[in-house]
């Protein structure tokens, strides 16, 4: 059996919309499958706009790797993507860290 890899990193792009979702959630599945990672951290700090289809896909990917039995933290520098985390419950499920961009 292959290892458990490092952590893996994966940049999400501006918007997370129902396309990008969905290629995302296919990079994501092979990334799972093919790295074995202990741990995954979602840069999210370009990201302004989330739609549902990215927060459904943000859900899945926690089940996921909980059930998995790995870590998952989400970096973020929008204020509007904290608040709707907030909103929704996430940052009770999973660590959100807030990255200045600014210097």
């Amino acid at each position: 059996m292959t290892q458990p890899s490092q952590g893996l990193t994966i940049e999400v792009s501006e918007i997370l919309r129902q396309n990008q979702a969905k290629l995302l959630q296919e990079h994501l599945c092979h990334s799972l499958a093919t790295k074995m990672p202990s741990s995954i951290t979602l840069d999210l700090t370009r990201t302004t706009d989330v739609d549902m289809a990215g927060i459904q896909l943000l859900l899945g990917l926690f089940n996921t790797c909980q059930e998995r039995g790995l870590t998952v933290q989400i970096d973020i520098a929008s204020p509007k993507l904290r608040d709707l985390f907030k909103t929704l419950g996430l940052t009770k499920r999973v660590a959100i860290r807030e990255v200045s961009l600014h210097g």
